[in-house]
């Protein structure tokens, strides 16, 4: 009871019920937290830089774009159940879109390219 006299519900502390994470969900999230402080590493290519830098960091882009593009496959291959998820809204991927993104069907529908969107909408006018 508070001051008031009035009872108050408080919810109890849910981490007390749940047993501590198995070793391969630990694993999982160092991977994941891996991967976004790859994805915000952001190279300033307009700072004043010599040529062979431009150069050397030009390379380390490239190779971090394709860690971050073969994340999901190397998930797998570690044992993971990583799924593919949509380039806009983070949700499981059903398809590859024209611009080569993973998307759901909803984010297909939403921002697929105009000839994708009168594809669609000639199929609901018929």
């Amino acid at each position: 009871m508070n001051s008031t006299g009035r009872l108050i519900y408080t919810s109890p502390d849910r981490r007390g019920y749940h047993a501590s994470p198995s070793p391969k969900q630990e694993s999982w999230r160092k991977r994941v937290n891996l991967l976004w402080r790859i994805k915000g590493m952001i190279i300033p290519m307009n700072a004043p830089m010599t040529k062979e830098e431009k150069e050397k960091l030009s390379q380390a882009q490239t190779l971090i774009g394709e860690v971050i593009k073969d994340f999901t496959k190397s998930s797998i291959a570690l044992g993971f159940n990583a799924v593919n998820r949509c380039y806009y809204c983070g949700k499981p991927a059903v398809t590859i879109d024209s611009r080569g993104h993973y998307v759901c069907e909803k984010c297909k529908r939403l921002y697929g390219t105009e000839q994708e969107i009168k594809i669609i909408s000639d199929n609901l006018m018929s």
